[in-house]
């Protein structure tokens, strides 16, 4: 009998003599069947029946019966039978079976550890050390082919086995001749890599330098960097002197030269001292001699072909080709090949914009012997609100200078209470003037012409000192918007 069993029992013949007491029934058997039918007993039963922390009873009426079942994770070591000293629960035997004690001989069988043996991190780390292993040692590795078996290979078979695994992966490089080379690089794709892991991004140190070598002259010739923001590629002189490099910078990556390394009668650039190159930019030192293109070469920057039959400038694509000076732009071909002056998208073949409204826009001009023939054109503009003579251009008469103007100016009322919509006027202006004495003077008359809406509206020329002025006279009332454009021919000695 369990101790379970033995416990209900003891709680049923207990209740038995209670219940003998209360009905003064002595006999058992007598009692049980004066007193109580079969019924009644299984449920007196049933009532005195406690769960425990272990147990847990069920009494089914309709059988009868009575259920014990020990409960999930209720059996703690206090209820296991003692051990022996220096065992552990388990079961080394075949198939399965019910635990036993086993022994520290049959524990390590099943772990598989040799007795006495030491695997703790303290005593791999107390090993002594050999720093370069040869193809005879061996490491302990555990097999994953095996169910993680613990084996021991060489280092010999642990260099084949990286080699065969990283040769695919990079080149090898391989002596030649007077020198190194890298053999083995795929047809396509990057040729090659050079890696720097740096510690910020303010490190400056080479990737890898290329020296010439020699007892007398070990200065490096190029030298290769990586860090985001320091030059890239640096070319030294033999006197160690940095004269190219690749500038890298937050927004710009260029190529640099420095012709102060040379002195001021040398330059630099690309190209050849002896104009080898086929192509060549060069920057001149101060005080280097000599000219191209008819300009001393000393302090001037060149951009130039050697020995080649074209030189061509332009875009491959539909980007427009752009000009500028002083970091101003300057001008442009648009992808339609029309050229703009001071035009970003230049709308004729030749687009002329000037920036400063009453300078001249053009002048044509032909070399002669004593002085060349010339054509100049100015344009300018001004608006008037009422009748007053307002100056819509001025023209500086040179001394010793026979001045001819043609001017025509186009009007149009744009606003105000007089006048009607639309209302415009067309005039032409054209005289011929001299310096004398520092006086403007008229050569004969001035000749005008004027197709207007309104009578009142006019543009003439008068004089000033050594002036002429293109003035225009609107209306009282009446907003007009006046435009010159002037052709000027002269002659000077």
């Amino acid at each position: 009998m369990t101790p379970q069993e033995e416990t209900l029992f003891r709680q049923l013949i207990q209740e038995i003599a209670r219940i003998k007491k209360v009905i003064g029934v002595t006999d058992t058997l007598e009692m049980v069947a004066s007193t109580y039918t079969d019924e009644q007993a299984q449920d007196a039963v049933g009532t005195i029946l406690t769960d425990t922390t272990t147990i847990d009873f069920t009494y089914v009426d309709a059988t009868p019966g009575i259920v014990a079942s020990v409960k999930t994770d209720s059996i703690d070591n206090t209820l296991l039978a003692n051990m022996a000293a220096d065992t552990i629960k388990g079961y080394a035997g075949i198939g399965t079976g019910d635990p036993t004690d086993l022994t520290a001989t049959q524990a390590r069988t099943i772990l598989n550890v040799a007795s006495g043996a030491d695997v703790t991190g303290t005593a791999i780390t107390a090993l002594a050390a050999k720093v370069t292993p040869v193809d005879a040692d061996a490491v302990v590795i555990t097999d994953s082919a095996a169910a993680d078996a613990p084996k021991r290979t060489l280092w010999s078979n642990i260099k084949a086995t990286l080699k065969a695994y990283f040769d695919p992966l990079y080149v090898q490089l391989a002596g030649v001749a007077g020198g190194q080379r890298v053999t083995g690089i795929a047809s396509t794709g990057i040729a090659l890599e050079a890696y720097r892991n740096l510690v910020a991004a303010s490190t400056d140190s080479p990737v890898f330098q290329v020296y010439q070598d020699h007892a007398s002259d070990d200065q490096p010739v190029a030298v290769f960097r990586q860090d985001g923001s320091g030059n890239i590629i640096e070319g030294y002189n033999n006197a160690g002197a940095k004269v190219m490099w690749n500038e890298q910078g937050s927004t710009y990556s260029i190529l640099k030269t420095d012709a102060s390394t040379l002195g001021t009668s040398a330059f630099s650039g690309f190209g050849t001292a002896t104009d080898q190159g086929r192509i060549e930019y060069s920057a001149y030192g101060s005080a280097l001699s000599g000219s191209h293109f008819g300009q001393t070469r000393a302090g001037a920057g060149i951009f130039r072909t050697v020995d080649l039959t074209k030189f061509l400038l332009g875009t491959f694509d539909s980007a427009p080709v752009i000009f500028g000076t002083n970091n101003t732009f300057a001008g442009a071909i648009s992808t339609a090949q029309d050229w703009g002056i001071g035009v970003l998208a230049p709308a004729a073949r030749l687009d002329v914009l000037q920036l400063t409204l009453g300078s001249a826009v053009q002048k044509l001009a032909s070399t002669a012997t004593n002085d060349d023939p010339s054509e100049i054109v100015y344009q300018n503009r001004v608006a008037t609100t009422d009748a007053t003579v307002t100056t819509l251009h001025t023209f500086t008469i040179p001394a010793s200078t026979t001045y001819a103007i043609r001017a025509t100016v186009v009007a149009r009322r744009t606003g105000g209470v007089s006048g009607a919509a639309e209302d415009g006027a067309f005039y032409t202006l054209e005289s011929v003037y001299k310096n004398v004495a520092g006086v403007a003077t008229i050569i004969g008359a001035a000749v005008y012409t004027a197709k207007e809406s309104v009578a009142g509206w006019d543009a003439v020329f008068d004089v000033t000192g050594a002036t002429v002025r293109a003035r225009v006279t609107g209306a009282a009332t009446t907003s007009i918007t006046w435009h010159v454009t002037a052709k000027v021919n002269m002659v000077s000695t």
